[in-house]
Order: structure tokens, then sequence, then C-alpha cells
């Protein structure tokens, strides 16, 4: 089955303006407390060790089990949305994750605490990891790359907003229940149809695709290595600012949290810049490609890759500068250049079909490779210092910086190779 004509009211980019509007902006808001709720606990940790009486490698643990449970998370959410709608799996996670939330909150324990934030993380990842895809069913291509842009600025800016987060749980909650309608494709067109014998084993939507594509598909396994080690450089920032500017400047809790800010700077202009390079690069080839070519003809894929590209080059010399502060800003910047290019290169190129298991591979990557990374990241700056643990990290940049120009480069040929369809 198909949409009835381009006209389809039941069809998310055929939706009033006001209506896509509210719920991209509820959507965007859930992710937000998801990613929030992992960056909140970071600036407590002394707080934590002193009132729950434990040692700073157990006190990052909440830290750790809720990345964890960020990358079990896709098997549930992204997965499940596939079959039982995107809005039911929205609303029903969400819940869980408040109150999962508040038994963190009131727990007396480091045991509870950590446990709570887990089960948090796995019912919270559903929110970020089908937002992208909800932005895609509701936005034209002409328009999608700077909502997406906007989007993609969340995991850094979170850790700076955090006396926000009372008002924001309680309208994040509510949001979807009023503003948003159900948007994934085939869910609608099931719903529709009057049989519903098509749908996959619930074993093979859950679990055996996405981590089959995960070790099968070298699209998502280098996009996924990529995403889940920049990922890791965000936590690494996370753990590390507090440490170094206590030990180096004297700075207190409160002074330690405001140095975060410089983050949420790179990032608010990364955002402008990839909605530049949009506007700018890739809506002109757009505009072309299609005036030359047939309508079912679809733009070559490399051209979201050109963000990443740039911030490929410009993430190792960012490692090494010397001042701690730009570094952070430079490095987030380079970061979420990368991640929104090679994000949207792989959601355009398993398409409909397998967009929301190739997502959910690179989901558990990215949170399963910044969990190990919260495990030693601290420790080597204790060992080795500011400047020869970021030069380390600045040396596994620049290894892993030829994955964007190898797929700029022999992008249909390695699409070729797939086994599962994509959009050529």
């Amino acid at each position: 089955m198909d949409w009835n004509g381009p006209n389809d009211p039941d069809n998310p980019r055929n939706f009033s303006l006001a209506r896509r509007f509210m719920g991209i902006v509820s959507i965007t808001l859930l992710a937000f407390v998801s990613a929030f709720a992992g960056a909140i606990y970071a600036p407590t940790q002394t707080a934590v060790m002193e009132v729950m009486n434990c040692s700073s490698e157990i006190t990052i643990l909440p830290l750790i089990l809720y990345n964890l449970g960020l990358a079990f998370g896709p098997h549930f959410g992204t997965s499940l949305s596939k079959t039982y709608s995107r809005k039911a799996v929205y609303l029903t996670t969400t819940s869980v994750l408040i109150l999962f939330m508040i038994g963190g909150a009131v727990s007396n324990t480091i045991s509870g605490l950590t446990l709570c934030r887990f089960f948090a993380a796995v019912f919270g990842l559903s929110n970020i990891s089908n937002a992208s895809a909800i932005i895609l069913d509701y936005m034209h291509d002409s328009k999608r790359g700077t909502v997406l842009a906007i989007y993609y600025t969340l995991p850094t800016v979170t850790a700076t907003l955090a006396p926000l987060v009372p008002v924001i749980l309680i309208v994040a909650f509510f949001s979807p229940l009023i503003f948003t309608r159900e948007t994934y494709k085939a869910v609608i067109l099931r719903c529709r149809a009057t049989q519903q014998g098509m749908a996959d084993h619930l074993f093979i939507i859950l679990f055996q695709r996405p981590i089959h594509i995960l070790l099968t598909e070298p699209i998502v396994i280098f996009i996924s290595l990529y995403n889940g080690f920049l990922f890791s450089l965000l936590y690494a920032f996370v753990i590390s600012v507090p440490w170094v500017f206590e030990k180096y400047y004297g700075f207190n809790l409160t002074t330690q949290t405001l140095t975060y800010l410089n983050m949420t700077v790179g990032d608010m202009v990364a955002c402008i810049s990839y909605a530049l390079i949009d506007r700018y690069f890739f809506l002109p080839r757009l505009h072309s490609w299609k005036q030359a070519h047939e309508p079912s003809l679809k733009i070559p894929l490399e051209s979201h890759l050109v963000s990443a590209l740039g911030g490929s080059l410009l993430l190792p010399p960012s490692l090494l500068i010397l001042i701690f502060i730009v570094l952070q800003g430079l490095s987030m910047f380079s970061c979420l250049l990368v991640y929104s290019g090679t994000n949207l290169y792989m959601m355009d190129t398993y398409g409909l079909f397998y967009g929301a298991s190739a997502s959910g591979a690179m989901m558990f990557s990215r949170y399963i490779l910044s969990c190990a990374f919260l495990m030693f990241i601290l420790q080597i700056f204790e060992e080795l210092g500011v400047g020869w643990a970021t030069t380390v990290l600045a040396t596994l940049t620049l290894f892993i910086a030829l994955i964007p120009w190898i797929f700029w480069i022999y992008e249909s040929q390695i699409r070729k190779v797939s086994k599962y369809k994509t959009t050529l």
C-alpha cells in the first residue's frame, strides 16, 4: 500500500503547519529531557560521594549505567515503534521514564540510584532515537536540514540547563498527548488496511535486525564507530571538566558548571553552520537535480556528507588547542557537524524500511562506547595531564577522520554490497 496520491490527508507532510510545528516541538522536548537526565548527574558526583559515603569510582556508576541503559533502549523503543506506532511508544516509555527518575531522586542508596537511572535510560532512549525519524516524516527534503540542525544540538545544550528540569519534565509528558499524531507511514497504512498479516516477527524487529545490521552493514558499522567515538568525547568533557577546573584553577561547583556553557556555544555555532550548508550547498544541488532528472531518481546521498567532511578535518587540531575552554567549544562544533551529516546520510540510505533499525544499531554502538569511555577517561586525565590526554584523543580522531571521506569517494560501491534495501 501507499498514500492515496500526493494530497493524502493522513500523510504527515500534508498536516497543517501549526500541527507539524507543535509535533516537532513536542518530540524535541522529549528528546531534550532524555538527554538532560543523563548529563544532569555529572556535576553532582562530589555531593553524591559525600551524602552516600562511597568512593569516586562507585559514584560514577549512575552515569555509566545510564549510558548502558541507553544502549539497550533502541531494541524496545525504535523497533517497537515500527509495530505499535511511535505515539504509543512515546506515551508509554515517557511515563515509565518519569517514574524511574522519581525513584532515583528519592533513593537513599547508591545502588537504588544506579538501578533507577539504568531503567530510566532504557525507557527514555526512544525519545531520542525516534525524534529524527519523526522530523523526516514531517518535513520535505528542502526544509528538514535546518530543523535537524536544531535538533542535533540537544546532547550538549542539555548539560547547561539544569534549573529548568521540573518544568520541562511536566510539559514534556503532556505535549505528545496533546499535540502529536502518528507519523510513521507503515503504521498509518497498516491501520488503514483490512489485512494485518504482513508484520515482521517481533523477535526480528526487536533484536535480530538491528544487531545484524550493526554487524554486517559497512555503512552502519563505520558511522556507528565514528558517532560512538564522538559521543564518547562529549562524556569525556562532561567528566573531566570539573576535575580540570578544580585542580588547575580552583573553581567551585557553581563555576565548574558554568564552564559547560562554551560547549553550548560551540553547538549553537555548529547548528547555524549546518543550516547554512544545507541552505547554500545541498538545496541548490537538490533543485538542479530535480530539474535534470526524473522525480523517481533521488539525488546522490553523499551530498549530506559535506558537513561531516569539514568537521572531520577540524576536530583533530581542535583537540590539540592548549586552552581548555576553547578546546571544548571547537570540539563540540566539529562533532556536531560530523554527527549531523553522517546520521542524515545513514537515515536516507536505509529509508522507510530499515532506517529505524539502522538508527537503533547506531544508538546501541554510540552508548556502549560512551559507557566504556566513562570507566577510564578521568584516570587518563589524572595520569597523563590535560595536554597528553587530549593529544591521545586527537590521535584517535585523526585515524577515524577518514570514514566520511571514504563514503564520499566510494559511496555507490559501498551501498551496492548492502544486504538490505537502500536508496540508490
